[in-house]
């Protein structure tokens, strides 16, 4: 992935040996391809810097290189500045070649392929075995979307619910559940069976930026 998308940045520049980074056996580091491409020499390539470390799967500083511009990349953001812009040589935003980064808030990372998030005010069940009415059951999750509008402030002790993803609808089946009320301690809810169902816990900072290569989502990385 670093080495496509080292493609895609010097792609729009003539002259540079492309054909060395290409017949690489293994993907090359971000430090050689930085170090090869004059792209990233002048200080006006700062976004086109942060774009590649940030593809980086082993962490956007792990090369000594990126260091420096992700560092302040984290001040910039820190300051509600923009994610600074990446532009090739031949004067296109590099999101005309389908390589950019997009700033978004959200606990949560998205659901695995195959699955969706269960929407606020539905039910699931992690089980495709149908329960009976009247079973009481701790395994009943709650949907809260896609998470990108929940709030720490709203749960007690700031201790978030958990991401629910969903696969395909089996059917639907309603199941008691405990309301912790005296006077009425159950509540029948309609419930959903799916194929799969996978939870996700809050990630410790809802600040993240996604990185797209070929203008398909590579990585999340937070901040």
């Amino acid at each position: 992935m670093l080495e496509r998308l080292a493609r895609i940045l010097v792609a729009a520049m003539p002259g540079l040996p492309l054909l060395a980074v290409a017949a690489t056996p293994t993907p090359p580091t971000t430090t050689a391809v930085m170090a090869t491409n004059p792209l990233y020499q002048a200080r006006s390539d700062w976004g086109c810097e942060c774009l590649l470390c940030l593809s980086d799967p082993r962490g956007p500083k792990t090369e000594s290189a990126c260091r420096p511009p992700i560092d302040r990349l984290w001040s910039a953001l820190a300051r509600g500045h923009p994610f600074p812009t990446c532009t090739l040589s031949n004067g296109q935003d590099s999101r005309a070649a389908g390589a950019y980064a997009v700033q978004g808030w959200n606990y949560y990372d998205p659901c695995p392929a195959g699955t969706a998030p269960l929407a606020a005010g539905l039910y699931a069940r992690p089980t495709s075995r149908i329960m009976p009415v009247g079973w009481n059951t701790p395994t009943v999750l709650g949907g809260i979307g896609d998470g990108s509008t929940v709030n720490p402030g709203w749960y007690r002790a700031n201790v978030l619910p958990p991401l629910v993803c969903v696969g395909r609808l089996l059917g639907t089946e309603v199941v008691a559940i405990r309301t912790g009320d005296q006077i009425n301690p159950t509540r029948n809810i309609p419930v959903g069976r799916y194929d799969r169902v996978v939870t996700q816990s809050r990630a410790a900072s809802p600040n993240f930026i996604d990185v797209y290569i070929d203008n398909q989502l590579a990585r999340r990385v937070r901040w």
